[in-house]
C-alpha cells in the first residue's frame, strides 16, 4: 500500500488522517472491495476514530464510506469531518 498521512496538532491533541491504496499487485488489495482505505485517528481518543473505504456509488462516482459506524456503513459528509475538527480544537 502507498498513501499519505496528514497530522494536525492543537496543544496535546493530535488528529491523524491517513489514506492508502494498492499501486502494484504486490501491494495487495483493499478489503471490502474498496478502491482505497483511510483512517481518521485521534491520539488517545480511540472511540472518536473512524475507518473509511473509498467505494464506487451506484452512479459510478467514488464516495468515502465510514466502515466502523455502529449503524452500518455511512457516506462520509462534511458534518462528519467538522466533528473531527471540533474534537481537535476541544469543542466537544
Amino acid at each position: 500500500m502507498v498513501g499519505r498521512l496528514l497530522t494536525l496538532r492543537n496543544g496535546v491533541r493530535t488528529l491523524f488522517v491517513e489514506a492508502g491504496w494498492p499501486r502494484t499487485p504486490r501491494d495487495g488489495f483493499v478489503r471490502g472491495g474498496g478502491l482505497a482505505c483511510a483512517n481518521i485517528r485521534h491520539l488517545g481518543l480511540a472511540s472518536k476514530s473512524q475507518e473509511l473505504l473509498l467505494l464506487k456509488s451506484q452512479t459510478g462516482a467514488p464516495n468515502w464510506v465510514v466502515v466502523n459506524s455502529p449503524t452500518g456503513r455511512l457516506v462520509l459528509l462534511a458534518e462528519n469531518i467538522s466533528k473531527h475538527l471540533e474534537v481537535l480544537v476541544d469543542r466537544n
